[in-house]
Formats: structure tokens, sequence, C-alpha cells
């Protein structure tokens, strides 16, 4: 079983042939949350992702690679950009003060075929008032290999840090595809702000945004980012909720590129 991690970034693999993985994985079950089960027993082709950037974990992406018996090899993408609406306003521009919805600095997280578990409460404190267990972690999924598969690897894809850092081989080009998003979102929020100062309807301006909820792949071998379609999805969520001089306000805000600084490295 091989693992590559992008220590370059500071985001680094523990792996079970790895000095300290026993120690460290019997601490983090020791403390894992009762409500959110864990695999009992950690499988053996399990890592260990610690966040010794320096900086949080604003999103990621990690790849598993199976060989069937008849020696072809798959591969199960794991993602969770574009997975909540904080992460887009996070993208935007919006200053995050709240530590506990991404990967923190020092924390860990386990990842095995089941999914990614573990939270910030490793390394911050429960904050008073607040319940459930956040932080970029917890979850399941399923293995895509089949039971006639054997596990070749575990390989982070990307991650993108809260200093606008883009690292790791980003195989499907998750990079040049959240450009783009965040180019056309901009140009969608002057268009529906334009829309609603003209007098048009929120019907309108719905239909404006419905078309960008489900979109297809320009290429199989492209993995889109999905911000634009968070994005859609938000805004139509907001439309029977908010005045029209609220959503003015909205679609304007976003129609300026914000000033998330996103760098390949």
């Amino acid at each position: 079983m091989q693992y590559t991690d992008i220590r370059e970034a500071g985001v680094d693999f523990l792996s079970p042939h790895d000095a300290g993985y026993s120690e460290t994985l019997r601490e983090m079950l020791a403390r894992r949350p009762l409500l959110m089960p864990w695999p009992d027993p950690v499988p053996p082709n399990a890592a260990i992702l610690c966040n010794n950037s320096g900086q949080r974990i604003v999103a990621f992406g990690y790849v598993r690679t199976y060989r069937n018996a008849d020696g072809r090899e798959r591969t199960n993408s794991t993602a969770n950009l574009a997975s909540s609406s904080m992460q887009l306003e996070f993208f935007l521009g919006r200053p995050m003060e709240d530590d506990y919805n991404f990967i923190a600095p020092r924390s860990r997280r386990l990842i095995t075929e089941e999914g990614m578990f573990g939270d910030n409460f490793d390394v911050l404190p429960m904050p008073q008032g607040r319940g459930g267990f956040g932080g970029a972690g917890g979850g399941g999924g399923s293995r895509m290999g089949g039971d006639e598969s054997a596990p070749v690897s575990l390989g982070m894809d990307f991650v993108i840090l809260d200093d606008g850092r883009f690292a790791g081989p980003d195989r499907w080009g998750r990079f040049v595809s959240m450009q783009q998003d965040l180019d056309h979102l901009a140009e969608l929020s002057a268009s529906a702000a334009r829309l609603l100062r003209e007098g048009s309807t929120a019907g309108a301006v719905f239909d404006l945004l419905h078309p960008h909820v489900h979109r297809a792949p320009t290429s199989p071998m492209q993995a889109m980012s999905g911000l634009l379609e968070l994005f859609a999805k938000c805004s139509i969520a907001q439309l029977s909720r908010m005045p029209r001089e609220d959503m003015m306000d909205w679609f304007d805000g976003r129609s300026r590129r914000g000033t998330f600084p996103l760098r390949r490295v």
C-alpha cells in the first residue's frame, strides 16, 4: 500500500508503517465522539492526516486506487470542495472567524475507506453553547472498488489552505475549474442584481440561476469545483426570504470577485 501526502505544503500522512502511527491512533480513538461512529476495528490500510501547515485547511481531496483481480485499476475520489455555504463565502473573500468548520492547524483526521473521521477538538476547546461536532471531519462513504479489489494506494490530490495556497497534483483540474466558477459567479451575480434593479421579478432571477444548479462536466476527465452550483442553490433559497433591496445587496456584494488570494504552489 502506497501513501502520498502533500508534505511540501505541510499536509502529512501517518501510515501504519510509520513510527508514531499506533500511538497517535490510540490518542484519537480515546477521544472520539460517542455520537459519531468510527470504524471498529480501524482497517489496516487507513492513514492519519496531520495538518502541519500552520494554516487552516479550507478544502481537500484525496484519491484511493484499487486493483481488480484481472489487474485493472480503478480510482475512488473524495473531495469536500463546495461542501458548505460557509466555505463558499470564504472563497468569496469574506472573513471567517469560526475555527471549527475547517481543519485547524495541528489537528488530525483518520482516513479510511468508509470516510474521514475526527474534529478540531483535539487542538481547540469545545465552544460554549455549541452542539454537535464540527471541523471538516466525520462522515462516511463506501468503497467503490468492490470485494474483489485490493487497495493499492491512498494519495492526497489537492489541499487549499486559508492563506490561498492550492497544492497537490490536482489530477482532475479543480484549480482551473474553481477559478472559472468564481469568475462566472461574479458575472452571474452582476446580471441578477441588474435584473432586480430594472424591476424584474424574483422569477426572472430564478430562471437566470436555475440552469446552473445541475451542470454536466465539459470533459469526463475534468471534475468541476461545484462552487457555481452551490452559489445558484444558495441564491435561489434566498429569493423567497429576502426583500428586493436586500437581494440586490446580496448579488451586488458577490458581483465583485473576492479577495481570497487563491494561487497554485
